[in-house]
């Protein structure tokens, strides 16, 4: 099961670290997305598997591979958008409650968390 928010400990421990760079917060962001994204083309595929039956021997043109390569791309980039907004409010929450427990050593590093998880949400609301 895809975890509907960032790791939190791994989030303080990335925030609390100076090497830490905006571009690490950014791929720490990305995995949980990514996780979700493949989760979605496994059950899409198997799907696709159960509606021709599960029998590799029936012949499909490459139009009609396509089509169905095309479709599934369409269906996860929806579910992705989707999940992307639950996952940076969620995330955001966890920030926000990490942040009034005091478990961040610095101000610069859950901002910057914040910056990347709202700029998430915004770039994928409707």
């Amino acid at each position: 099961m895809i975890n509907s928010q960032i790791d939190i400990l791994e989030a303080i421990k990335l925030a609390n670290s100076r090497k830490t760079t905006v571009d690490d917060f950014c791929k720490f962001i990305y995995t949980g997305i990514r996780e979700y994204q493949e989760e979605r083309e496994i059950h899409y595929l198997e799907q696709l598997k159960f509606e021709f039956g599960g029998s590799s021997k029936k012949k499909v043109s490459g139009e009609v591979a396509s089509e169905h390569a095309e479709n599934i791309a369409k269906k996860i980039e929806t579910d992705t958008q989707k999940f992307s907004v639950a996952y940076a409010k969620n995330s955001i929450d966890a920030v926000l409650d990490a942040i009034n427990e005091k478990k961040f050593k610095t101000k610069q590093g859950p901002q910057n968390l914040l910056v990347l998880l709202t700029t998430l949400q915004e770039m994928n609301e409707d």
